[in-house]
């Protein structure tokens, strides 16, 4: 029985390292600029937060500045749904944390936010699920937790490239087999060796054309 879980978040470094490139994007222009500084402000509040490891206050000083994007911008525009996506990874990323630690009422209170903000970013809301499902079967609600893995495979299925696409069928084989369903859990594991071969391959592949292969000593 396969009792392993992956988890589909990148690490905090790498989401802090990004934000000043995301957040600060496409800030010319329509407001004025009392209230454009207002923004930057903000902005570089949380990523002195983020740097300092106070996550959740940085999470806090995101979403101000998604409220203001939105009154400033409009909610449909780019920018409020470019911030959008910089949230709800950080939110996986935290829920990820908390998990981890066991306090499951705050994972799941920043689970449900991503699943809020990641309403047009479909890899996102594929990350989303999968967290969920990792929430769910922690939790020791199986059946909730493959209805989410279920999703994240719907969307994964319909996008032209995913990151670590071999994780949510191993996610599924675990799920699976911990019902009973040991057929369908081969399935997926078959499913994600292939995903797993194919990705080995074009690596391979990389590094022949040299477009890759880098030589540390």
């Amino acid at each position: 029985q396969i009792t392993g879980f992956i988890s589909r978040a990148e690490t905090l470094f790498d989401l802090s390292e990004r934000i000043p490139r995301d957040f600060g994007r496409n800030m010319e222009a329509q407001p004025g600029e009392t209230e454009l500084l207002a923004l930057k402000r903000i902005d570089e509040t949380s990523i002195k937060l983020q740097k300092q490891g106070s996550y959740l206050e940085a999470l806090e000083c995101m979403e101000r500045g998604l409220v203001l994007r939105q009154h400033f911008f409009g909610s449909d525009s780019d920018q409020v749904w470019s911030a959008c996506k910089v949230v709800g990874e950080m939110c996986n990323l935290l829920a990820m944390t908390y998990l981890e630690q066991e306090d499951f009422h705050l994972a799941l209170e920043l689970l449900k936010k991503a699943e809020i903000v990641t309403e047009r970013d479909p890899p996102g809301r594929a990350v989303t699920c999968n967290n969920l499902a990792c929430y769910y079967r922690r939790q020791g609600k199986l059946r909730s937790s493959l209805q989410y893995l279920q999703r994240a495979l719907k969307i994964e299925s319909k996008l032209d490239k995913v990151d670590n696409a071999a994780d949510t069928h191993l996610n599924a084989c675990a799920v699976l087999s911990q019902l009973g369903r040991h057929q369908l859990a081969l399935d997926h594991a078959q499913s994600a060796l292939i995903l797993l071969q194919e990705e080995m391959f074009k690596g391979l592949s990389t590094i022949e054309k040299g477009g890759g292969g880098k030589c540390t000593q």
